[in-house]
């Protein structure tokens, strides 16, 4: 049993993230861009929506109804080609984007119930 146990704890950190410092990041020879972002909230719809500075589709999106399981969904591809959330699929109609929810607290299965029923909307707003 040990040895599992040492053999999963070496696997997880050989496959681990490994962080950079300060000094590292700022000596790569490809610098990131700086990227001007603007964030629009739609309180009838209930999104939180963020977009490059000249275009007009969001990079990321936080759905925030207020009786429906918050989410975010879409979120874009880095490049911009293709989406990497899903709304409802076929084969399991609760998911909704990127989401939270506990199958088990005191009885109920927040979950695979996303409706107002079991969600409800505290606040949701942009702050500076």
């Amino acid at each position: 049993m040990k040895s599992v146990i040492l053999s999963l704890s070496l696997a997880l950190v050989s496959f681990g993230w490994v962080a950079l410092t300060p000094k590292e990041v700022n000596s790569t020879k490809n610098p990131p861009k700086k990227t001007e972002l603007r964030i629009v909230q739609d309180e009838k719809v209930g999104t939180i929506s963020v977009f490059r500075l000249n275009e007009k589709q969001p990079i990321l999106t936080q759905n925030a109804k207020a009786d429906f399981r918050p989410y975010l969904h879409p979120i874009q591809a880095p490049d911009g080609k293709g989406v990497l959330t899903e709304y409802s699929p076929g084969h399991h109609k609760h998911q909704t984007g990127i989401y939270w929810g506990y199958t088990r607290v005191n009885g109920r299965d927040y979950f695979h119930h996303p409706e107002g029923d079991y969600w409800r909307r505290v606040s949701a707003k942009v702050i500076k």
